[in-house]
């Protein structure tokens, strides 16, 4: 005999509630009881239900309006909801439809290519950055350089310049391109995944139809599950009933039976479907794996040597005009020189002053690596010197005074102001030793004559008989008398080249 009454209490969180009838009588009743579809319980909500056991049961909203003459069938439709079968039935006929093995559209060296390929074009679109004359470790650079960038950023607003903009997007997009070649290469698995197996047709079908199946089965299976708490309930609940009450309740009984007999019978065959399914696919994997792995790894060792080479060129390029734009901003001149930063405006330069605050014995693994960085750059950054002097005897023995020293410098030598121009501004020299006196002009013209030209401001050491106050006007760093001795020759460069402190 069916009760009614009024939900006093719901707990959406747990699904549990409360139905207190006209003459007061209290009955838990739980979600799982529910039975209708188009509203959910809430306080205040009218219901009728079953009772079993003083439990509600059957919970449904009640109607106010007469019923309706409706035959037992159609009373039944509403009462089990069976729209989980249309999207099984739909499902199954998709299934016939389409192919069930898996056809390759593309062999494994086609994928590759396609993948490769594109590499390369980013590559070719930044090959002009290979032509630069040194090169600086991106992946050891990479954090730091870009913090670089920033930290001047907010120094000088202006800082940024359509080149250095174009420049960093550059380094960016191929970093980013190296990353993700770089996860593919590491795990062969991602790369096989990405590169092959989303280029085969029949395969990418197969696994939507998959994924789109487990879904289907994961809803049924907990269909099965409520089907199959309402059998029990309405079999407990049949004990005490007689009369017509019963036999409304059996046939009820035999509907859910039969709803939950068909839900089982679809869960078996969807599950064998897809077990189908994924042994295709996974023979299909264990079948074209093994070549395409080994043919990635071998175009990978190759690309990853081209990647490499181009971020190192680019990062080389990008580090020389951050800091050639911060020679010519007043805001971080000022900057060093209230921070009373020593040396030449640079990477080595700036990262030394950063290291020199830190406390050594209270590093971080970040600092640690920083301080190998710092080593790195001062193995690098070497000075691009030019040795212009008036007679080859003097260029000679100069050059092996300093290659004895190893002092941190790459060298040429000149005895021609022409020859050593065209050099110097080709490669961006940045320290200069140079006589006084040349063959055409003397040795603050030929500065004065790079200066105009270059936008790198060198360190010239003047070889001249008379005194550093002559040349002080010329911006001339330092002067060293004519018969200097190697020992002096290597102290004064040393001081130049900011190895005289570590």
């Amino acid at each position: 005999m069916k009760e009614h009454g009024k939900i006093v209490f719901y707990n959406v969180n747990d699904g549990n509630g409360m139905i207190m009838t006209p003459t007061k009588r209290k009955f838990p009743f739980s979600v799982v009881d529910w039975e209708d579809y188009d509203q959910m319980p809430s306080v205040g909500l009218e219901v009728e239900f079953d009772p079993v056991k003083d439990s509600a049961t059957m919970v449904r909203t009640r109607s106010h309006e007469a019923p309706a003459a409706v035959s037992h069938n159609a009373t039944e439709s509403s009462y089990i909801d069976t729209s989980y079968r249309k999207h099984f039935d739909a499902l199954m006929q998709r299934f016939e439809e389409r192919h069930q093995g898996i056809e390759l559209s593309r062999n494994a060296q086609k994928c590759i290519e396609s993948y490769f390929g594109k590499i390369d074009s980013y590559i070719a679109e930044n090959l002009k950055y290979n032509n630069s004359s040194g090169r600086l470790d991106f992946l050891l650079m990479r954090r730091f350089i870009f913090t670089t960038f920033n930290n001047l950023c907010e120094m000088d607003m202006n800082f940024i310049t359509p080149q250095i903009k174009k420049v960093k997007d550059d380094l960016l997009q191929m970093s980013t391109v190296y990353d993700d070649f770089k996860a593919k290469n590491t795990l062969p698995e991602s790369a096989f995944e990405k590169i092959f197996l989303q280029q085969q047709e029949d395969y990418v079908a197969m696994e939507r139809a998959v994924e789109e199946a487990g879904s289907i089965l994961h809803d049924l299976q907990q269909k099965e599950q409520y089907l199959e708490r309402r059998v029990s309930i309405k079999a407990e609940a049949m004990r005490a009933l007689a009369g017509d009450a019963l036999e409304r309740a059996e046939e009820e009984y035999r509907q859910l039976k039969g709803a939950y007999v068909d839900v089982v019978h679809m869960c078996a065959t969807l599950s064998e479907r897809l077990h189908e399914d994924q042994e295709t696919m996974s023979e299909f994997r264990s079948v074209h794996k093994e070549s395409f792995v080994e043919s990635f790894k071998t175009l990978g060792t190759k690309y990853e040597q081209l990647l490499l080479q181009t971020l190192d060129a680019q990062a080389f390029i990008f580090d020389i005009i951050l800091w050639e734009k911060a020679k010519l901003s007043r805001v971080i001149r000022r900057f060093f020189s209230e921070a009373q930063i020593d040396g030449e405006f640079s990477s080595k330069t700036y990262l030394k002053y950063y290291l020199s605050s830190l406390d050594k014995e209270k590093l971080s693994d970040e600092q640690r690596e920083l301080f190998k960085l710092y080593e790195y750059l001062k193995t690098v950054d070497k000075y691009t010197t030019v040795i212009l002097l008036d007679d080859i005897d003097s260029v000679l023995e100069l050059k092996r005074i300093c290659t004895r020293a190893g002092l941190n410098m790459v060298m040429k030598t000149f005895i021609d102001e022409n020859s050593a121009l065209s050099w110097a501004l080709a490669n961006r020299a940045n320290l200069f030793i140079v006589s006084d006196t040349l063959q055409e002009m003397s040795g603050v013209g030929f500065v004065e004559q790079y200066r105009q030209q270059s936008p790198v401001v060198p360190k010239v050491l003047m070889v001249s008989d008379q005194q550093a106050d002559v040349f002080k006007r010329h911006g001339i760093t330092d002067v060293i008398q004519r018969h200097y001795s190697a020992k002096e020759m290597v102290e004064k460069l040393k001081i130049l080249l900011g190895e005289n402190d570590g």
